[in-house]
């Protein structure tokens, strides 16, 4: 049992393991502390070797230095976050901006607040393709008549939405990146089934949907704040329906917040894709 669980020399920086042996690579094993240094969208450990793992290493270095020159031009995401520099073509991510377990996400004003995750910096050109995901769920709501659970006529929904971004990159390390955008989900209760012409309609075709604002400052519009106001109409106007939800005062905020979500990710993939 000390031969398979037994505490070994770690191939980076000679400590030891632990007692579980660490990470296994092709041709030694890794401790926690050096596979820390990696890039966390990293997942080949079976197919890299020592010398792989080495060259990551020195190569996460230089993207660390590499950051001090970073300039977003755009801050994108409320849980994961994208920043943006448009000038050089290049955008870096993070999947998670909490400090911990039992932290919330920090709001992200610039580079500073993630330097110590040191996000690696992704080149547009290096993008090979970008699928935005909007996971949908739902659960019916009921009323209490005599002290029985009993369905709404017609049926009451809650909706529940996150927003997420897939990116598949050309990168030596790793190939694949996913961000979710919105912190906690988002809720939109419904009377009756919210309407559309299918459970499976594809997300271009919700995209679509995505309000166009017309606006002289471009670079006031996608930086959060300013964006919701655009998004957040007057109640006094609420139409009938809105992106296939019963538009109520209950639930006239959460509409808008979806909106807002599909607005972002829109924005986000037009710059990304160079639109």
């Amino acid at each position: 049992l000390m031969g398979l669980f037994g505490k070994k020399d770690c191939a980076i920086c000679d400590g030891k393991t632990g007692i579980l042996g660490g990470t296994k690579v092709k041709d030694g094993n890794i401790c926690k502390e050096c596979k820390k240094l990696l890039s966390p969208w990293f997942i080949d450990y079976k197919e890299s070797t020592v010398d792989d793992i080495k060259k990551q290493i020195e190569y996460r270095k230089q993207n660390q230095e590499n950051l001090k020159s970073f300039e977003p031009t755009r801050i994108f995401g409320d849980f994961g976050c994208i920043l943006i520099d448009e000038k050089n073509k290049r955008f870096i991510a993070v999947d998670d901006t909490s400090e911990g377990l039992f932290k919330g996400p920090k709001k992200v004003t610039g580079v500073n607040d993630i330097i110590d995750k040191n996000p690696d910096i992704i080149e547009f050109s290096q993008i090979e393709s970008i699928d935005i995901d909007v996971h949908e769920s739902k659960r019916e709501e009921k009323k209490t008549e005599n002290g029985t659970q009993v369905s709404y006529n017609p049926k009451h929904y809650t909706y529940m939405y996150s927003f997420t971004l897939e990116i598949r990159v050309n990168h030596p390390y790793f190939h694949y990146m996913r961000i979710t955008l919105n912190n906690g989900t988002v809720q939109i209760y419904n009377e009756g089934e919210r309407l559309k012409e299918n459970l499976a309609m594809k997300i271009t075709e919700l995209i679509l949907q995505a309000p166009e604002i017309d606006v002289q400052n471009q670079a006031e519009v996608y930086d959060g704040t300013s964006l919701r106001n655009l998004i957040f109409k007057d109640k006094s106007r609420m139409p009938d329906y809105s992106y296939g939800f019963k538009c109520s005062l209950k639930n006239w905020e959460h509409i808008q917040e979806y909106g807002y979500y599909l607005a972002l990710t829109k924005e986000i993939y037009n710059i990304l894709m160079n639109k």
